[in-house]
């Protein structure tokens, strides 16, 4: 249950964001129809997450407790935050 509020929670986050990017998806199983799409790869773009390789995203895998608090960090720009562009969002 709790991943799955956590699931959403995230979700809400990425889906409430308005940056609106240009880019193709960077993920091979991010098709540019799905409701994804932009949130993925605006936040991508933005470093605040990355995939589970080069290419996967893995939308419909599993999201661990240590992904919602690294995307969390990177997102307030807290000690994990790797990206300053992620930290930097208006």
């Amino acid at each position: 249950m709790k991943r799955l509020l956590a699931f959403f929670l995230i979700m809400a986050m990425l889906t409430g964001m308005t940056a609106a990017f240009a880019a193709k998806s960077p993920f091979s199983d991010v098709p540019k129809g799905s409701w994804f799409y932009e949130p993925v790869t605006s936040m991508s773009a933005s470093g605040c997450v990355s995939g589970v390789s080069a290419a996967r995203f893995d939308p419909n895998g599993p999201m661990t407790r240590a992904m919602v608090i690294t995307i969390l960090c990177r997102m307030g720009g807290g000690a994990a935050a790797k990206s300053p562009a992620c930290s930097k969002r208006s």
